[in-house]
């Protein structure tokens, strides 16, 4: 094997490796069943069937609901790890006077990650934020009106990924529209608070609050490969590499 053909063919490995470990839970390939409420409150209305739905309880004040599949259940570390990446993909309508909050959070929501919107009666009352609960408060992504106009229902759709850079703050990316177009866009850092060793899916509706006509919505969770995993692996192919040079050497 030639040298750089094996070099090209480690990083291509290696590169294969770091992104293997992604794991992502789907809500509209759950059941209603495979939520439970969390935070001392009650389990919204949930539809996962496409186009899917969540909705407040009736009389339950704020809903919150997380997912009992062990695929929606992401172990980190007892801290954010450098180069962990996190993402929330949303494609839905949120109703009219509703806050919708999707999250990675722990069964009493003391430790979590949170996209949250806001679609309001109010004019200019509309918001997007992403929020790390513990940290000096939320981070605007937009705010005023979604779809150009105060109440009603707005569709949002797009993605929004947090990608720690260290244990104590983390890169914000992505791309967010409503029926207007693009109204974020833009990278910048954020603070981050500790995280519990494992969080999971989960989503809140405000009262009354809903989103529906829901065709997307994801949470993805790629921890950053330990370096002995990555350092054992590139050992193992370069002794491999090594053995069959010396092999076409002889012939």
């Amino acid at each position: 094997m030639r040298f750089w053909t094996f070099v090209t063919a480690t990083t291509a490995v290696l590169g294969t490796l770091a992104g293997a470990h992604a794991q992502t839970f789907d809500f509209l390939n759950t059941t209603p069943g495979a939520w439970t409420a969390y935070n001392s409150s009650t389990v919204p209305t949930i539809n996962t069937a496409t186009p899917g739905s969540i909705t407040d309880a009736p009389s339950a004040g704020f809903s919150y609901g997380r997912s009992t599949d062990a695929a929606g259940a992401f172990s980190s570390s007892p801290l954010f790890s450098t180069g962990d990446a996190w993402r929330f993909q949303f494609d839905g309508v949120l109703g009219n006077n509703t806050t919708f909050r999707i999250e990675f959070s722990n069964p009493t929501r003391t430790s979590a990650l949170v996209f949250a919107m806001q679609n309001a009666n109010a004019t200019g009352a509309d918001f997007l934020q992403v929020d790390s609960l513990g940290t000096p408060g939320p981070n605007s992504l937009f705010s005023g009106n979604l779809g150009g106009a105060a109440g009603g229902t707005q569709r949002v759709f797009g993605n929004v990924d947090i990608t720690v850079q260290s244990g104590t703050t983390a890169l914000v990316s992505g791309l967010l529209s409503d029926s207007t177009g693009v109204v974020w866009n833009t990278p910048f850092t954020m603070d981050l608070g500790n995280t519990a060793p494992t969080l999971y899916a989960a989503v809140n509706v405000s009262t009354s609050g809903s989103a529906t006509v829901i065709n997307a919505l994801s949470w993805t969770f790629t921890p950053v490969p330990e370096p002995g995993t990555l350092t054992l692996v590139a050992l193992g192919l370069a002794g491999l590499g090594l053995r069959r040079w010396r092999a076409a050497r002889k012939l």
